[in-house]
């Protein structure tokens, strides 16, 4: 067992996982860095902006990731690289169709609102493409090399140097310069830019450059249904985080945005336990999964959601008890007033989560992930129509709520599929 483990800490999925973890104090750093910097309705422009350059980028980007990972690691295992180089050129031309629609999109719009040219509309909608752009050809790169089997070296632009750059350029630039949500943007981009550079030889490093004679080629039928489904498998995923962001920005104001993702962002150091065991824990299910142990594998997963509630609630009471002074010391006295109470309600959320534990690995793991997609749309669902009845009225606090409410029904309904798939009975638990 101990030898195993050792192995999984050495593996890449390990780097990756890590990686991931370690960034979620990098991007909290991030957030109260600009936080405090933009002040309230600057960051929630910002964040707003930035949720819905997210799901924008859905085709071009996460729609896309797994698509080309599959695709080349088939091509690429039967030495076939020419087959490899063609599919990189077709998903080219479909990124670059995909950005002159949204160019040709912004200038129709112009022509027909001319205001939109002496706005700051203008700065948002060419940086929103800059960054579709980049984060496209990121996404390009990071799934070559995944497909390829450089799966730690494909993250480590990502989730290493872009957090770095965009955290030290900030930090510099708000010292000499005040910013608005159009320079923390511009930022942005540029930290973007410079992790596709790196990211850029990387992939050079380990042989395969694609794109060699020619830029594009059009893809065929069988390419475009496979486009259009993985980007609606990726676009449930991607929504249900960017739902509370996107709904209170179009039903509320730029303040309540900037509450929502300072409370999101916190609640975030009360699931870090959770998303560490989740590395841990994967191998020991795949471990008895082998021998088809179904007491042993549900027995794992009771002994980790113990652990995982009992670090969490510690992080959970001392968030609770100190929330006011917290949030204004770290992040700001003017968000004391509006983030104070979604921040508890988030927190609380998470805490709910780590309660029923690692459910979503489990079902992974044992190869019933469609269950936690089903799960994963009802909660979505739920989350959708709370955030529409209620925010106009009560802001991110609501918002908060929904998410509150969708996480106890998602991870509800996951244990109940846990229960029946398992066919286990109910006196296990904590």
């Amino acid at each position: 067992m101990y030898t195993e483990f050792l192995k999984f800490l050495k593996s890449s999925l390990f780097v990756v996982s890590a990686l991931k973890v370690a960034s979620i104090p990098a991007s909290f750093l991030l957030t109260v860095l600009l936080a405090r910097t933009l002040g309230t309705h600057e960051y929630g422009v910002y964040v707003f902006t930035l949720s819905v350059i997210t799901i924008a980028s859905i085709p071009i980007d996460t729609g896309l990731r797994q698509y080309i990972a599959r695709e080349v690691r088939v091509h690429s295992y039967g030495g076939e690289w020419g087959k490899v180089d063609l599919f990189l050129k077709r998903i080219a031309f479909l990124v670059f169709a995909v950005l002159s629609a949204f160019v040709l999109t912004s200038a129709m719009a112009c022509l027909v609102y001319p205001s939109i040219l002496n706005s700051l509309a203008a700065g948002v909608l060419l940086l929103a493409g800059s960054i579709c752009l980049v984060r496209s050809l990121n996404g390009l790169r990071v799934s070559t090399l995944r497909g390829l089997g450089y799966i730690s070296q494909s993250q480590i632009p990502e989730l290493l140097f872009i957090p770095a750059f965009q955290l030290t350029i900030l930090f510099f630039v708000s010292k000499l310069f005040e910013i608005n949500h159009l320079g923390a943007l511009s930022i942005l981009l540029l930290a973007l830019t410079l992790g596709y550079l790196i990211g850029t030889q990387i992939i050079k490093k380990y042989r395969y450059i694609y794109l060699h004679k020619s830029f594009f080629s059009l893809p065929d039928r069988k390419m475009l249904t496979a486009w259009l489904s993985f980007s609606l498998i990726s676009g449930v995923g991607v929504f249900s985080n960017q739902a509370g962001t996107i709904i209170v920005g179009v039903l509320s104001d730029a303040d309540q945005v900037a509450a929502l993702k300072v409370a999101e962002s916190t609640s975030q150091l009360v699931a870090l336990p959770f998303f560490i065991a989740n590395i841990l824990i994967a191998p020991v299910f795949a471990k008895y999964l082998v021998h088809q142990d179904k007491q042993v594998i549900f027995e794992q997963y009771n002994r980790a959601r113990l652990w995982i509630f009992l670090v969490s609630i510690s992080i959970f009471v001392i968030i609770l008890l100190t929330a006011s002074d917290l949030v204004g010391y770290v992040f700001g006295e003017e968000y004391s007033k509006i983030a104070t109470f979604p921040v508890v309600l988030m927190c609380s959320a998470q805490l709910l989560r780590s309660a029923f534990g690692p459910v979503g690995a489990l079902l992974s793991m044992t190869g019933h992930e469609k269950y936690a997609l089903r799960s994963l749309c009802i909660g979505l669902f739920l989350n959708i129509i709370v955030c529409v009845v209620f925010v106009p009225t009560f802001g991110a606090t609501a918002a908060a709520i929904a998410y509150l409410l969708c996480t106890l029904t998602w991870n509800g309904l996951m244990l109940v599929a846990c229960r029946k798939t398992f066919g286990l009975e109910k006196r296990h638990s904590l």
